[in-house]
Parts: structure tokens; sequence; C-alpha cells
């Protein structure tokens, strides 16, 4: 009885087609199917193929505008983080060092069997994203805004022999870092990241750029097998795939599957965005750290468009300057934090930025300048995120400050936020949601 309560409350508050669509992927798992697809080719079709090579697909900004914007205390603390990854440690959800894990214990199975419970991984502190999040590359953003700047040699040498371990240790399609289609969309991106910011550098042999190619190949085939499981949940899953797929279509083009993965991530991404951000700009998930991630995937997705003269769609853009304004009307002025509002898993998908994890003004002002074409914020060292975005000079003569007190006013009432009269820099939040 207590089983068919909870498929009845289920199709009550999902609805038959997520319910339909996640019934498929359990089938998938269940089948076998999943396990069959897709295939691992054999070492010398790799190596004879030229369709790894990967493409540049982003401006790189200049590094003197970048020391610019970070000052001289914010680059010497940007290296003294680079350092630390050299050296073997990496910060995860903002907390102390600790030693970067890219080897999964035990023996390895197809990731089908971590996701049936078949298979079991030693798992620290009783979480699974310990073990993902030092996979998900995040910190190779950090080693390549450091090399970008000071061409250190060190910072590519250390992304590459973790590279190498990672490839080593996590072959195709095998344990807990493949088990989530998501988890391997987000790596994907950090890796074409570091692909483009380390291509020049003498650790970045044509061997080792043919493997990230091969690597970020078997990233996207990850993908689209599963996105059902994606589509159902209807959150940020579906927004980071979409993304993974556009990013690897863009940087491996030559690749036969490059078309689909191009049509599946543009149109999935932008459905997503239609579904999950309403036209106040309330993000679906009501979490206001997810809500960053999800403009930090939108502002991905911008520059890689605006690189290849496409377009969001109007619906899209609407919906993303809405989402943007949603945000800044939540932010302190004085701090850049925002209420804790909703779940909050320490997810911070692209650090192109030195300011803290609370710190939200990186974002705000990168979308500010993409989606509703003005500067919100003050220039700070909050801004280098914007210039990696490519957003720069993208405004012209029309960059200016937002006055939020002026534009923003009817908004603040309308979700909750109330301001002194007579200070601005004090105010409340009053959760008003109703679901």
């Amino acid at each position: 009885m207590h089983r068919w309560e909870l498929a009845l409350q289920a199709f009550c508050e999902f609805g038959p087609k997520p319910l339909f669509l996640n019934a498929i992927y359990h089938l998938g798992l269940r089948s076998g199917v999943f396990s069959q697809i897709p295939r691992v080719l054999k070492a010398d079709e790799l190596l004879a193929s030229e369709i790894y090579q990967l493409k540049d697909i982003f401006a790189l900004p200049g590094p003197l505008e970048l020391e610019a914007v970070m000052g001289k205390s914010g680059l010497a603390n940007l290296i003294c983080t680079a350092d630390e990854i050299v050296a073997g440690h990496v910060r995860l959800f903002g907390g102390q060092p600790q030693p970067l894990n890219l080897v999964p214990a035990g023996e390895l199975q197809h990731w089908t069997a971590y996701e049936l419970g078949k298979a079991r991984v030693q798992v620290p502190h009783g979480d699974i994203k310990f073990i993902w999040e030092p996979c998900r590359f995040g910190w190779a953003f950090i080693l390549g805004r450091a090399y970008h700047v000071t061409q250190d040699e060190s910072y590519a040498a250390a992304f590459w022999t973790s590279f190498e371990t990672f490839n080593r240790h996590n072959p195709p399609f095998q344990g807990p870092n493949w088990a989530s289609a998501q988890e391997v969309a987000l790596r994907l991106i950090a890796l074409v990241f570091a692909g483009q910011v380390f291509a020049a550098s003498e650790h970045s042999t044509s061997h080792r750029r043919l493997q990230l190619g091969q690597a970020i190949a078997y990233h996207a085939q990850r993908i689209p097998p599963t996105l059902m499981y994606a589509r159902a949940q209807n959150n940020n899953h579906l927004l980071s795939e979409a993304t993974g797929l556009f990013t690897a279509a863009l940087a491996l083009p030559l690749h036969p599957l490059a078309p689909r993965w191009q049509k599946l991530g543009w149109n999935w991404f932008q459905t997503g965005i239609h579904k999950q951000v309403t036209p106040d700009g309330v993000y679906i998930q009501h979490s206001t750290n997810y809500h960053r991630l999800m403009l930090q995937l939108a502002l991905w997705m911008d520059m890689l468009c605006r690189q290849q003269d496409l377009a969001l769609s109007e619906t899209s853009r609407e919906r993303l300057a809405a989402a943007t304004r949603w945000l800044l009307v939540l932010s302190d002025p004085v701090s850049g934090r925002v209420p804790n509002l909703g779940a909050n898993d320490g997810a911070y998908i692209l650090p192109l930025s030195l300011q803290p994890f609370e710190d939200y003004r990186p974002v705000m002002q990168a979308a500010g300048m993409a989606f509703l074409h003005k500067q919100p914020l003050q220039a700070g060292a909050w801004d280098e995120m914007s210039l990696w975005f490519g957003l720069d000079s993208s405004i012209g003569e029309e960059k200016r400050v937002v006055e939020p007190a002026l534009e923003l006013a009817a908004l603040e009432r309308k979700i909750g936020v109330v301001r002194h009269p007579q200070k601005a820099t004090s105010w409340a939040y009053l959760r008003l949601a109703d679901f």
C-alpha cells in the first residue's frame, strides 16, 4: 500500500511525462542496454584519427587586463592557491586544502553497476560528492587562470599530470566518476577550458592533446543515452548536460557525432531555460546557489554563441535577464552575499574569480553585462569573471551602473525584500514562496 501511495503522490506532483522518462531510464539500466553503449574504440583507431583535434572555441582575455583587475594582492592570492594545487592539494567547497585524489578505491565496474547498487565504492564522509568534486576538475580553472597571467609552466605541468592520472584510473564508462552524466558534463567543460588555456604550453604535447580530445569525445558520448533522466528531473542536470554536449560539438567539430551533440545541446539548453526559469526570473529549484549555477552555465553558453555568431532565443534571453534581476535584488550591496535560500551543496562550477564562494558579485556582474546589457555593479576584483566570458568591451558606450533602488524596486516588493527607507544597505528578506 505504501508503494502505491508513493506512486500516486509522484504522479500528482510530477505528472506522467517525467515519470515515463524516469521509467525508461531505469529500464535501460536494468536491461543492460546502457552497459552496451557507447562503444570504446581500439587504440589504433584512436591514434590514427584526426577527429580528436581540439579547436579553440572562445577568446582568451588579455593577461595584463586580468592582472589589472586582480591587483597585486589578488594575483598573489591566485598564485598561492595555484601553488597548492601544484603541490597536490585542493580546496573543495571552499574549505581547507586537502589532497587531490583522482583515483577511486577498489576494482572498477561499468558505471551502471554503481547506479544499480551492485558495485560498492568507499565514500568519504558518507557522501559521493567528495569523490565527484575533485574529479569535476574545477581546480583546473584556477591553474589555467594562473598560467595565463604568469606563463609559469609548473601550472600546465600540474594539469597534464593530473589529467593523465585521472585518464589512467578512470577509463571510459568505468567507475563512479562516470555514473552521473552531469558530473561528466561539468568535467568535459573544464577539460575543454584547460585544453585551450594550456594549448601553447611546452607540456601540451601533440600526444597529450590527442588524449585530451579523445577523453572529451568519450565524455560527450556518455551523455545522450541517459539524457531522458535529466529531462525527467528538469533541473540543473539538464542544463549542465546540454551545455556539455554543445561545448564538445564546438571543440571537436570533425567528430562524426558533433552535429548531433550540437543539436541536442542547443535544443535542450533552451528548452530547460524556458521550463525552469519563470517569466519573473525565479529558478525552479528555489535555491540561490543553484540559481547561480544556472546563470554560470548560461554565461558559458552565451560566450560560445557569440564566438559562433549564434544567439539564444528571445525567450531564453528574457528569462535570463529576469533571473539576473532576481539575483541582484537578493544580493547584499556591501558583501555580495545572498540569503542561503534552498539547497546549497557548495557547487561552484566555473571558479573564474578570486572572490570567495559566498560572494555572488562575479556572476551578477557578468550576467548583468550579458543579459541586461548594463553593468549592475561598480568595477572591482569581481570583474575577472566577466573578462573570461568575453564581456569586457561588448557593451561599449552603453555600459553604465544600474541603480537598483530605481529599476528593481517593484521586483523587491514582489519577492519580499524590504529596505530601510534612509539606508539602503540595511535590508531584510521575507521568504514568501507559496508552493
